[in-house]
């Protein structure tokens, strides 16, 4: 046996109700969100019986990993390398008034091309880098039997599975944008070197229901 890893996206929060570009701005799940993650902390506590919870330190991902922590008693502890790419000054701003202060992003995002989210700000591989190798290392200290739940965020978990396989910016775009407080699964592979995919952005029934607004809920590349 090999430990499984669950990475967990956070619910949903206004801004991702509003598409807005939330980054490292630390906001809170809304009312929508804080009853997501309690339906799905309900199926990873019992289909799942996680020995481990490790989390982002942005709010809305502590607080997520702390409704499993609620049902589970165990402990939560942080990792800044989970948290969602840096975008800057674009904390706030919607695609579209992106896409209006900086036309070579809008040609980056038709293109599907990997592009510096402000200049302050990290691209999607550098995000996913960082991401990547805190799962790995994670997984690298747990048992064999272990199930370590991370919670995290939509664009860092998308990278963070891409980095691991290798594959670039435009590669990684072949995995689906997650649903707020959907998890998936990954598993380091006993015959082969590197991780396979058991399931990816699976959702608590009721979840989606359960989202205020859905445009931008997603965790598209456009809006982390």
């Amino acid at each position: 046996m090999t430990p499984r890893i669950i990475l967990w996206r956070h619910g949903q929060t206004a801004w991702n109700a509003q598409g807005r570009h939330q980054g490292q701005a630390d906001i809170p799940l809304d009312e929508a969100g804080e009853h997501q993650v309690r339906l799905a902390a309900r199926v990873l506590a019992d289909e799942w019986q996680p020995t481990a919870i490790i989390s982002s330190p942005l709010q809305r991902a502590y607080a997520t990993a702390g409704a499993l922590a609620e049902l589970t008693g165990l402990a939560v502890a942080t990792d800044p390398r989970l948290m969602e790419i840096n975008v800057g000054s674009w904390e706030g701003l919607t695609l579209d008034e992106i896409f209006a202060a900086e036309p070579p992003f809008k040609q980056a995002w038709a293109d599907e091309t990997d592009y510096r989210r402000s200049p302050e700000g990290e691209t999607s591989a550098e995000c996913g880098a960082r991401v990547g190798e805190a799962i790995r290392e994670i997984e690298a200290a747990a048992g064999p039997d272990d199930t370590v739940v991370i919670a995290s965020h939509g664009l860092a978990i998308r990278m963070g599975i891409g980095h691991l396989f290798g594959w670039d910016f435009h590669e990684s775009l072949r995995l689906g944008s997650l649903a707020n407080a959907s998890f998936s699964v990954l598993q380091r592979h006993q015959r082969r070197d590197g991780f396979r995919v058991l399931a990816y952005n699976l959702t608590a029934p009721g979840i989606l229901g359960a989202a205020s607004g859905l445009a931008g809920s997603a965790g598209s590349v456009g809006a982390p």
